[in-house]
């Protein structure tokens, strides 16, 4: 409740850096690991709802932030507070920098995916249980509908009454 740090582990300094001579409170703590002056603001800004009742006695609250080390490092990392019934804070933390640029590649990899797919010209479907799960704009405009309609609706019904059979029969061989 004074902002005071009570105790902080040997694993959080060497994840840190940081010492409790370095980081007596919280005020020095988010001045050092939040150096930027606007996301400092907005990390007081989300403790400071969090610590006036926005949690109950004994909620875990977790939050993700980018933090910046003693030696500069920049790391993302998962606090989950609890709020003790003598009103103290208990924090635990996870350094998920990896998985959080993993994500990022991902994030990426799919835009640029989705930029492909959505701008080719030939129809892309992907069909599932005979049903369209996944069509593309060019697809849609090559079948008269809209994506929307397509989505759900039978692949056959997109296919000349009199090429049905010969459709299906490559279908169900790829499938196989």
């Amino acid at each position: 409740p004074d902002l005071t740090f009570s105790f902080i582990n040997r694993t959080f300094t060497e994840m840190f850096g940081y010492t409790m001579q370095d980081i007596p409170d919280k005020p020095a703590w988010f001045k050092r690991a939040y150096p930027d002056k606007a996301y400092r603001e907005q990390v007081v800004s989300r403790w400071e709802t969090y610590g006036k009742g926005a949690a109950k006695i004994g909620e875990v609250k977790p939050i993700t932030l980018s933090v910046c080390c003693k030696n500069g490092l920049r790391k993302t990392i998962s606090f989950r507070t609890v709020i003790m019934e003598n009103g103290r804070h208990f924090v635990t933390y996870a350094d998920i920098t990896r998985q959080a640029q993993a994500q990022e590649v991902l994030k990426e990899s799919e835009k640029k995916y989705r930029t492909l797919i959505d701008n080719i010209q030939d129809g892309v479907m992907l069909v599932e249980k005979d049903r369209f799960l996944f069509v593309n704009e060019a697809m849609a405009r090559i079948t008269g509908y809209r994506v929307a309609e397509l989505i759900g609706m039978d692949f056959t019904s997109v296919v000349a009454p009199e090429d049905v059979p010969t459709v299906v029969d490559h279908h169900r061989r790829r499938q196989a």
